[in-house]
């Protein structure tokens, strides 16, 4: 019996479908296979730069990441084996593959990164593995010419016949131009300066001044000084949970080292404890000028605002570098509520001072500080993410003053007389955005002088937010004439956003009524319901709004 009998009309109708998308299928893979292999088409060259991206992104050798394509084809394989810049990311824990990466990277400039470090303990299995490491980083440096950039962390503890041994005794690395260094582990008589069993590169022995980039990590600053060069263009100095560091130089010996970097142009500090002590009143000191700087990073876990001060007030910041200042902990040093704000003005002026070469025409990159600890319930701090200090909702107001085009100072549950004090310390001339994020909006009415603001960010975050008198206030906001854009934002937009609409309506045309000359504003919100409730009034045909956007 003929399967057609048994089925229905429906069920052949769907048969006849299955059979029908079956054959469109069979006719989509014909042309597929027909249209060519991808192995086969691609241009050498498009080859090469997807497997150069791929060669950087998976640099270790043991694991061979990458080589996978080499299966695909001959024509993969050829081109993967013959090209030497394939081949230049080197990882030393792996002396089969080290010695086939050295072989196949022919002349091409290396990266290599690795660790040279002592294995504790007894037996044939740890000598095996300090030989095993030994014999890496000596058939390494047998090509330190052609090595461009060097990440590796060293064993302080290290004996000297295993340094000796390891090659980096007396290699010279002409080529070097990046050099990211730190130590595992400091011992009670580890190596100062001038010590002979130190590699001759950190013994300011090898011709190291073509440096264009240094990162070192519990390094003593008297074996980091002697990799300065005038060619050197970042600096990264950093503490990574040591808390003594032989063969350390005094602080103005450091800042004088210093000041011979007139290329600098990016410069971080990390947790230095011998760099952070708090600047003596009595004693003037001289900023180090950095001409070419633009970009200067404090990053602390536990700093105190004098120390923080301290560094400010020995770098003289050029026009156009930005600050960044991070983990500021008032508790550390200061007793007392009189002695905190002493020490905050201190510091606010310091901040002015450096960012006095600003010219209204100067653009100032970013001011970041951050992470104000709480010191009393009463005082305001400053954090750079407002979800991680702990504070209670109710102590969730916070102001941010965006300078041209992205200074920030993040407030939090500050007065209104404290912030006039604040903004009187700052210099404010330059400001273009300004971020109001905060629970009442009678805390946001402050007439600064700021005659350039071109973007007011209004974010309300918090359920409660008055909103009764924002109409007033955008009305008497008379420095916002240049206003060109009015951003509103923030995880409770939604659930007001009549009210909002409403306010903004009535203060904008009371505003516009007033001034007719202002320019019109772009609305820019992120909540479609509002975006419904502005459109209604803002395409009228004597609407004030430019444009109104949602994203």
């Amino acid at each position: 019996m003929p399967l057609s009998s048994v089925l229905s009309p429906t069920e052949r109708l769907a048969l006849d479908d299955q059979h029908d998308a079956l054959l469109r299928r069979a006719l989509e893979l014909r042309k597929v296979m027909n249209a060519g292999n991808i192995a086969v088409i691609l241009p050498e060259d498009v080859l090469l730069s997807i497997f150069k991206f791929y060669a950087a992104a998976t640099c270790r050798p043991c694991s061979h990441g990458w080589l996978v394509a080499s299966w695909i084809c001959a024509r993969w394989r050829t081109i993967i084996l013959h090209s030497a810049t394939l081949w230049t990311h080197i990882m030393l824990n792996n002396m089969v593959a080290v010695e086939c990466y050295l072989l196949r990277s022919q002349a091409a400039l290396l990266h290599v990164s690795g660790s040279l470090m002592r294995f504790s303990g007894y037996g044939d299995e740890h000598a095996l593995q300090q030989a095993e490491s030994l014999a890496v980083w000596t058939a390494a440096t047998e090509h330190s010419a052609r090595i461009r950039e060097l990440e590796m962390t060293i064993d302080f503890g290290l004996a000297e016949q295993h340094i000796f041994k390891s090659g980096l005794q007396h290699a010279t690395f002409p080529q070097l131009r990046r050099l990211v260094i730190g130590a595992i582990q400091i011992y009670k008589h580890a190596p100062v300066d001038g010590d002979k069993k130190l590699p001759a590169f950190l013994r300011g022995g090898g011709e190291m001044g073509h440096l264009e980039e240094v990162a070192t990590t519990d390094i003593p600053l008297s074996l980091v000084t002697t990799l300065f060069s005038t060619n050197l263009r970042k600096l990264h100095i950093g503490v990574n949970g040591c808390t003594r560091l032989p063969g350390s130089i005094s602080s103005d010996r450091f800042w004088s080292e210093l000041q011979r970097l007139s290329n600098l142009e990016e410069l971080s500090i990390a947790n230095f404890p011998s760099l952070s002590r708090p600047v003596d009143a009595d004693v003037s000191h001289t900023p180090i000028s950095l001409p070419v700087l633009k970009k200067f990073a404090v990053h602390w876990e536990d700093i105190s605002v004098d120390s923080a001060t301290y560094f400010l007030n020995h770098i003289a910041l050029p026009a156009g570098c930005s600050l960044n200042i991070s983990q500021i902990n008032p508790n550390t040093t200061i007793l007392n509520a009189q002695a905190f704000y002493a020490s905050r003005k201190a510091f606010y002026m310091a901040v002015s001072r450096s960012l006095a070469p600003h010219e209204p025409s100067t653009p100032l990159l970013t001011l970041h500080l951050a992470r104000f600890e709480k010191y009393e319930q009463r005082l305001s701090f400053w954090t750079e993410d407002p979800t991680r200090t702990g504070l209670s909702p109710d102590h969730s107001t916070m102001l941010r003053l965006g300078l041209h085009p992205h200074l920030e100072v993040i407030q939090r549950d500050r007065s209104a007389s404290e912030m006039r004090e604040l903004l009187r310390l700052l210099p404010l001339h330059a400001v273009e955005c300004l971020v109001l994020d905060g629970e009442s909006v009678e805390s946001w009415n402050f007439n600064v002088s700021t005659p350039r603001v071109r973007v007011l960010v209004v974010s309300v975050n918090e359920p409660g937010t008055e909103l009764d008198n924002f109409a007033a206030h955008l009305e008497r906001w008379t420095w916002l004439s240049a206003l060109e854009e009015l951003r509103l934002v923030g995880e409770y937009m939604a659930s007001t956003s009549a009210t909002w609409a409403d306010h903004l309506r009535r203060g904008l045309q009371k505003r516009f009524r007033t001034s007719p000359d202002l320019p019109r504003l772009r609305l820019i919100v992120d909540d479609p319901e509002l975006l419904c409730e502005i459109s209604t009034w803002a395409e009228g045909a004597d609407a004030f709004v430019q444009s109104v956007e949602c994203v």
